[in-house]
């Protein structure tokens, strides 16, 4: 029993590391480390993995800046190569010198990969 909670312990500090890394590469608007979070198989509906990071490429050219704030993140680890998180957050973002602000919510399930987790669908 004690080695289960220490390897779930160890399962969602690895998951919130992914999850902040995210949330990093959003703020430093970088590609590469955002596409780097994603699963090669990304899909979430129409959006695969090419899709989602030609929006945030997008993104990253339409704004000065971008800041990520997460609100109640809540992750369930539902067996040893899946995961869910919930979460809310605020996204700021700056252009000629103006900050607008978005709250949402989302659902990410996110996949353990040869070893690391990573986002599968649901930005």
């Amino acid at each position: 029993m004690l080695a289960w909670l220490a390897a779930c312990s160890s399962e969602q500090s690895e998951i919130h590391a992914l999850l902040d890394a995210r949330s990093q590469a959003l703020q430093h608007m970088n590609i590469q480390d955002y596409a780097a979070v994603l699963a090669d198989d990304y899909q979430d509906g129409q959006r695969n993995k090419m899709a989602v990071l030609a929006e945030m490429k997008a993104l990253f050219q339409q704004f000065d800046a971008i800041q990520m704030q997460v609100h109640s993140q809540e992750v369930r680890i539902l067996d040893e190569y899946t995961a869910q998180c919930e979460q809310s957050y605020t996204l700021k973002v700056k252009k000629d010198a103006a900050w607008r602000n978005v709250t949402r919510r989302e659902q990410l399930l996110l996949h353990k990969v040869h070893g690391h987790w990573l986002i599968a669908s649901g930005v």
